[in-house]
């Protein structure tokens, strides 16, 4: 916020033959139905969004015995998130299943949503690219992860180089836009 005196003066460059532009940024987020007895959300946007990445890779994928690979705890955004990773498939048998998701902890509320633009890479070691799936404005819950899938037939092809000697590489870049609260 600036004085309507420093506004006004000539040197400032806000005016210019009495005219001035403004800019204005709007994002839109979906707020979750909210019963009006007494309850309300608080949303919280950020002026500059917090990012970061996080990086798993996976050896002896096909030696290991749980059904699903989970990686550490990781801090982005002043959250903590982690990947679920399920080789042979949560849902189906023929798709590498891969979940972000807010990692459970002592200060994750049932009442707490995250906003976030998310990308996840799928390192491919021979041509040394990646396969890449983003998704903008995603809401993250307490059981609200991103799920994101993958053909298999594609992930153990040894041409594609998803899955060389046995590992592979997951790559996820987070941009965390806001939250919001029920009260």
């Amino acid at each position: 916020m600036i004085s309507l005196e420093a506004f006004k003066r000539d040197y400032s460059g806000y005016l210019l033959n009495d005219n001035c532009n403004f800019e204005v940024e709007f994002l839109k987020f979906h707020a979750r139905n909210v019963d009006c007895n007494r309850m309300y959300e608080c949303l919280s946007v950020q002026k500059k969004p917090t990012s970061g990445s996080y990086t798993l890779k996976i050896d002896r994928l096909s030696n290991r015995h749980e059904p699903g690979i989970c990686s550490d705890i990781f801090d982005i955004g002043g959250y903590t998130w982690k990947l679920d990773v399920y080789h042979d498939g949560a849902k189906t048998k023929k798709c590498l299943d891969v979940y972000l998701k807010l990692a459970k902890t002592s200060k994750l509320s049932v009442k707490l949503e995250v906003y976030a633009n998310v990308s996840l890479c799928l390192q491919d070691k021979v041509e040394l690219s990646q396969v890449k799936f983003t998704a903008d404005k995603k809401r993250f819950g307490y059981e609200d992860p991103w799920r994101w899938e993958f053909p298999l037939v594609k992930f153990e092809d040894p041409s594609k180089g998803f899955l060389l000697k046995n590992a592979c590489v997951i790559e996820v870049s987070i941009v965390v836009l806001g939250s919001s609260t029920l009260h």
